[in-house]
């Protein structure tokens, strides 16, 4: 998948997620999305594929993701069940990436 492609497809898959979270109606929908299928496992390889630097576009898309995938950390650090440990876990993992490595920390 060329850069442009991969930036393509992240700004869709922000979207997708942002709809399926407002969908649901609850904070933690991204976790279940994102640890309950291959749709993490996607992600992730997406984000390999991406190379530095992006465009203004793909920086908001990940800016906006990485808000979500906070709210959802938040929502299950506070709902501190077996099963949650596991979507945070993910959550923790994409949060570190979009933060660290693509300079998204929210300040």
């Amino acid at each position: 998948m060329d850069q442009k492609s991969a930036c393509a497809a992240l700004s869709h898959f922000e979207k997708w997620l942002r709809e399926e979270t407002l969908r649901a109606q609850e904070q933690f929908a991204c976790a279940s999305l994102l640890s309950d299928s291959y749709r993490g496992e996607w992600l992730f390889a997406l984000l390999v594929t991406l190379e530095k630097p992006l465009d203004a576009d793909s920086y908001a898309s990940m800016r906006s993701l990485l808000r979500m995938l906070l709210v959802a950390w938040k929502a299950s650090e506070s709902n501190a069940a077996e099963e949650d440990v596991s979507a945070s876990a993910v959550l923790s993992v994409f949060i570190s990436i979009l933060g660290k490595y693509f300079g998204q920390v929210e300040s």
